[in-house]
Formats: structure tokens, sequence, C-alpha cells
């Protein structure tokens, strides 16, 4: 692979249509609201599996380790996006989520809920409409763009507690019915026939025709030498931070998965008190991405990601602290900046390596989430049995901080920067 080409920047690219980037941005936006739904919507059921399936909080915990080893396979998603192309992902992954909720929706064991839930999280963790904005978007606005998609996409997370309170709570349906809505986009998965691959990896075909070779032999070198790129001198310092701090990220996500169990069951909020939480939660999401999209543009990647790692362990500790009041503050403050922390390091990995590797980073960062969502759920299924929820997420929050001097020191700016023009 030449490895200065797909840093020179390509002037013959055309800018697309604003008429395009508006159907894109809707259009990514249903994508969003279904990554979003399907991300959030296991997390309000936890309670009423564990009571279904006869399991507490340990044993849930248990079981959700083995659910987030299907975010490893994100990698595969992320790595087919640089090989066969972001369109062709971009369905698969709709349609998955689609397909796998209802399965889930079927399920009449915990094994079967925990099967279908593994392919669940493959589709929702692979982030490919990513990708298509960060390619697609003017240099200026690249973190305006992503955030106004993700800020379109928390009506997903709205919706999720507002159709628990008219489906669980008010008619009286099973958990279950949680993923209706969410079978629906199969047939949204279709909207992607309308759109068009991304500029730059259009280039990136046009450079691969004019170099490609058919031996097999030297395909399969070629997908080996692919996997063995970002960690290359040149690049392996940042890489190492990115997928480490993917890692903790994944660790965390013990919050959100396991937060409504901690609502229920340790803050003893009832089921209609824990929704409203969740409420808050969603539109604290909303509130952080605005936030997020003008303060990326603004002051810089690096700043806003330190502001978020430093936000988000003093939320916990106010949250497993609090009172109500504080309850909804804090677990507000730490929705914002979990997902906030999330984008900021995606919007990092694609701003960082060139057109050829971005989605290997991508994945690389994905799947060592995925551990890092394995290793905390099965890490916590023991220490549940010695404490509580709310101290395990504090423990697990204050892994962050040593990235904030990590983070300062040894990753650059990369703020308004032209993607082909991005030196790895």
């Amino acid at each position: 692979m030449d490895n200065d080409a797909p840093n020179k920047p390509v002037p013959t690219l055309k800018e697309r249509s604003t008429r395009y980037l508006v159907f894109l941005v809707i259009f990514l936006t249903i994508n969003e609201i279904y990554d979003t739904y399907t991300t959030q919507y296991p997390s309000i059921i936890v309670d009423l599996v564990e009571g279904e399936f006869g399991l507490n909080s340990s044993q849930y915990a248990f079981f959700l380790g083995i659910i987030t080893i299907g975010t490893y396979f994100a990698f595969i998603s992320q790595y087919l996006a640089d090989r066969i192309g972001r369109k062709i992902m971009l369905f698969v992954t709709l349609f998955g989520m689609g397909f796998a909720s209802m399965w889930v929706g079927l399920g009449t064991n915990v094994v079967q809920y925990a099967i279908a839930s593994f392919f669940l999280y493959i589709f929702f963790s692979s982030d490919i409409w990513t990708m298509y904005m960060v390619e697609e978007s003017p240099k200026d606005h690249r973190g305006k763009m992503v955030n106004l998609v993700l800020v379109g996409g928390c009506i997903g997370a709205l919706l999720v507690p507002g159709l628990f309170d008219a489906l669980v709570v008010g008619a009286g349906y099973s958990w279950r019915s949680m993923t209706w809505f969410a079978m629906l986009a199969m047939g949204f998965a279709f909207i992607t026939l309308a759109t068009k691959e991304t500029r730059v990896y259009d280039a990136l075909k046009q450079k691969r025709r004019q170099e490609e070779k058919k031996e097999e032999r030297r395909a399969f070198i070629h997908v080996i030498q692919d996997f063995k790129q970002p960690f290359l001198r040149e690049t392996r310092l940042k890489t190492i931070i990115l997928i480490t701090f993917g890692f903790v990220i994944g660790m965390n996500y013990m919050f959100i998965l396991m937060g409504k169990d901690f609502l229920v069951n340790v803050k003893h909020l009832s089921q209609d008190a824990a929704s409203d939480v969740i409420l808050f939660m969603g539109i604290a999401a909303i509130v952080g991405y605005l936030i997020n999209g003008f303060l990326l543009d603004k002051i810089g990647r690096k700043k806003t990601l330190i502001l978020f790692i430093a936000l988000f362990p003093a939320s916990i500790i106010i949250a497993v602290l609090g009172d109500l009041v504080a309850i909804y503050i804090s677990v507000s403050l730490i929705s914002a900046s979990f997902w906030n922390l999330g984008i900021c390091s995606r919007i990092y990995c694609q701003e960082l390596y060139p057109t050829a590797m971005r989605g290997q980073i991508t994945g690389w960062r994905s799947l060592f989430y995925a551990m890092g969502s394995t290793a905390g759920a099965l890490i916590g299924s023991i220490v549940l049995q010695y404490v509580d929820l709310g101290v395990l997420f504090i423990i697990n929050s204050f892994i962050f901080l040593p990235f904030i001097p990590i983070i300062w020191k040894l990753l650059p700016e990369t703020r308004s920067k032209q993607l082909l023009e991005t030196t790895v």
C-alpha cells in the first residue's frame, strides 16, 4: 500500500449539492434514530428481563459479558467498509438492527435472548453512518454536521422511555413490545439504495483499480498488511492511545447497560420515576451533542475530549451519593459526557488517518471498546457479589482520569484539517 498517496489532496473531488447533503443528513439521522433506539432499549427493560428469566444483577452482568462479545464483530463491519464500501455496509447494519430486534422479541428464554442480543450488538456498534458524515461534510463544519445527525438521532433516545411508558407501563404489554419500533429499521434500510458512495471512498476505489493485481495470494497478504497499518511506527502511539481509550469507554458502558437496574434496585425508584430519569438522559444527550458540535469546531477536539473526561467521573459520584434531585442532574451529565466521549474519539480516529485506513482504525477502536464492555460486564459480575452497582460505577469511571495528561501531551489537534491532508 502506498502510505503517502492517501495523504495528498485530490482536487478533482466534486462537492456534493446542497440538496443531496440535506437528503443525506435526513437519512443518516433516521439511521442514527434506530442506532440510538436499539442501543438503549435493552437498558430500560433490564430489570424486567431479569424478573422474567429469574436472574439477579450479578447473573445478568455475566450474560451481558457474553452479549457484548457481539460488538467485537463491529471491527469486521468497519473493515469491510474500507474494502467493499460505506454504502453496502450502511444497508447491512441498518437492516440488521431491525432483524436482530425481531429476534430479541421472539426469544422465550435467556439463551435465545442472549444470542439475539449478541447480533443486535454487532449492528448497532458498527456506526458506518459516522464515516459517511465525516467524509461528506465540509472540513470547517465536520463536528457540527456529525453532531447535527446525533441530535436528530436522539429522537431514538426519547422514544425509549416514551414507548416504555405507553406500551409497558400504560398498556400493560410485556418488555418485548419495545422491539416493535426497532423492527421497522428493516424497511428504512432500503433507502440506502438512493445514497451515493462517499467522494473520498470513490477516489480510493479508482486508485485501487489502477493498482489492482488479481492473484489471490497477494489479496490475502494485502488484508494482513491492512490490519498492520495502524500499528506501524508512524501511527503506533496514536493507535494505542485511541484503542485503550476505547477500552475504558467500553468498561463504563456498564452504567448505560445497567443504569435502570441501579435506579430501581439500589436507589429504589419506581418504574415511572426510573423512566423519567432515562427521559432526562435522552434530553441531556441532545443538549450535549449541540454543545459538543460547537466545542469541537470552536476549541478543538483535544480540549473538548478532556472536558468530558473530567465531567464523567464527577457526575458518577454525584449520582451514587446524591438524592433524587441530584440523580436527575448527575445522570443527565453522565449521559451527555459518555456519548460525547464516544463520538469525539470516533471523529479523532477518522481525522488522524487517511481514507484507506479510516475504517480499520475505527474498527480497532470498536474492537477494544467491545473488549472493554465485555471486561466491564464479566468483572462486574464478580465485583457485584461484594459491592453494589454504585461502587462499581465509581471504580470504572476513575480509570478515565489518566487519559487527561496522555491526550493533552500526545495527541495532535485535527480541527479544520482536510481529511486527505491529515498526516499519519
